[in-house]
């Protein structure tokens, strides 16, 4: 069964990414070789989703999860992309997609079953 939480790397830059101060996972970069298609997460150990409260690696309800993306295992950028989730929001998987539009600029997007949920432009100094 494929996991409700997928993370995509949609940036040339092989990246890793934390959960709520979870391990980093790892997701390969994408290029022209795959015509941009954002490139899934594909080893473990892969982020949970959980009916309760956040967790490390786990996606959470009614309190912010709080994502951080490492570049050669450094934490970028600041502010961490957060979003609230709250009780009782039906979906059967989240998708959260990283692109790193520059070396100091990324934009977040989480979907959930595909439709919008949230959002960020981050803007950091390298």
């Amino acid at each position: 069964m494929p996991s409700p939480v997928i993370l995509f790397n949609a940036s040339n830059i092989a990246l890793a990414v934390a959960i709520n101060a979870g391990p980093q996972l790892p997701i390969s970069a994408t290029g022209g070789i795959y015509d941009w298609a954002p490139f899934p997460q594909s080893a473990p150990p892969f982020p949970r989703l959980s009916p309760g409260y956040p967790e490390p690696n786990t996606i959470g309800f009614d309190r912010p999860n709080s994502l951080v993306a490492y570049i050669a295992d450094s934490p970028k950028p600041s502010p961490p992309f957060q979003f609230t989730i709250p009780t009782g929001t039906q979906f059967n998987s989240i998708q959260i997609y990283l692109f790193y539009a520059s070396p100091t600029q990324c934009n977040w997007i989480a979907l959930l079953d595909g439709k919008l949920f949230s959002e960020l432009t981050s803007n950091f100094q390298p």
